[in-house]
């Protein structure tokens, strides 16, 4: 059961990395002010 999930897993993993590459969203650079409220978010502050 754990080989067939971990398989299901890499499959989602290939599917998103490739439309990532197609929509042009594989790299990204987040603003300061992202980087704040994405760790404002992680930390439960907001």
């Amino acid at each position: 059961m754990e080989s067939f999930i971990a398989e299901l897993e890499a499959e989602r993993v290939a599917e998103l990395e490739a439309y990532l590459v197609a929509t042009g969203l594989r790299d990204y650079n987040l603003t300061t002010e992202e980087e704040k409220v994405l760790e404002q978010f992680e930390n439960e502050q907001i």
